[in-house]
């Protein structure tokens, strides 16, 4: 993990190469490859909107971007620190193969300035606390090669993905496609 650095997962218009990559990855640090456990669904808008299990998630994004970050890093620690993380990762992302979940493929990144950087990805993805939002920011496991780390994440409900007629994308890689 790296200090002091918001780590965000991105599966849609955020990766390097689409819309909105340039305009709101100003502060970005590095980027890797990367998945989560999920499903990815088009939507009718034209972006993606991912579900993920409910178990996965190790937080709920707040109001305060400085905060978010501490937590990160101390459940990123906890986690990471104990001798069957890596067992324990391997064990949750078969186990949710098992029940119909697969992987949801993208690009970890690393932000400086926090709090600027988390500023204008909450109001890109129209996320705010304790009001009406399209995606909730959640802290969950990515795997990054063979190796597995805490990230923020936007995700979606399933009655969400449904008002905007989403259509499951089995390879579990965002294209944005034009007509």
């Amino acid at each position: 993990m790296v200090e002091d650095m918001l780590m965000v997962f991105v599966y849609g218009s955020l990766k390097r190469g689409f819309e909105n990559h340039l305009p709101y990855c100003r502060y970005l640090q590095s980027v890797s490859e990367a998945a989560v456990i999920g499903k990815l669904y088009g939507l009718s808008a034209g972006y993606p909107g991912l579900l993920v299990p409910g178990g996965f998630e190790r937080g709920v994004g707040t109001a305060d971007a400085l905060a978010d970050v501490a937590l990160q890093q101390r459940a990123s620690a906890a986690w990471l620190d104990s001798d069957i993380c890596q067992g324990e990762s391997r064990g949750m992302w078969n186990a949710a193969f098992d029940c119909g979940w697969g992987e949801v493929y993208g690009e970890l990144m690393a932000f400086s300035n926090v709090q600027e950087s988390l500023a204008g990805l909450d109001d890109l993805e129209a996320y705010s606390v304790g009001g009406p939002c399209l995606y909730r920011r959640v802290l969950v496991p990515v795997r990054v090669a063979d190796r597995y780390q805490l990230a923020w994440v936007y995700v979606m409900d399933e009655d969400t993905v449904a008002s905007f007629a989403g259509e499951y994308i089995e390879s579990g890689m965002w294209r944005k496609t034009t007509c």
